[in-house]
């Protein structure tokens, strides 16, 4: 066997999205904000009235300030290792 020559071919060596697909993404729901914490945690109830979860601002939000009050409705993506974490995604309508 020639060492000089690669192990299969340039498509099967290339990795179409570098970091993908270690860690499965989780979908995007729906909560209302029930309590402010302090350092922008914000503890929320998802749609479905029985998880509470803790969620942090994501993105261009923990630089731009973002004002969430008790009662609004927020778009949240839970965390694939602790689902009783996730990040804060967008501000929804009322």
């Amino acid at each position: 066997m020639d060492r000089d020559q690669p192990i299969g071919t340039e498509a099967e060596r290339q990795d179409p999205r570098p970091g993908t697909g270690a860690v499965p993404e989780r979908p995007a729901c729906r909560a209302t904000v029930v309590e402010l914490l302090p350092h922008a945690i914000v503890r929320v109830m998802l749609d479905n009235g029985k998880d509470i979860v803790l969620v942090h601002a994501s993105g261009a939000r923990e630089k731009n300030f973002l004002r969430v009050r008790p009662g609004d409705l927020v778009e949240v993506t839970l965390s694939p290792q602790d689902p009783s974490r996730g990040r804060l995604l967008r501000l929804l309508e009322r």
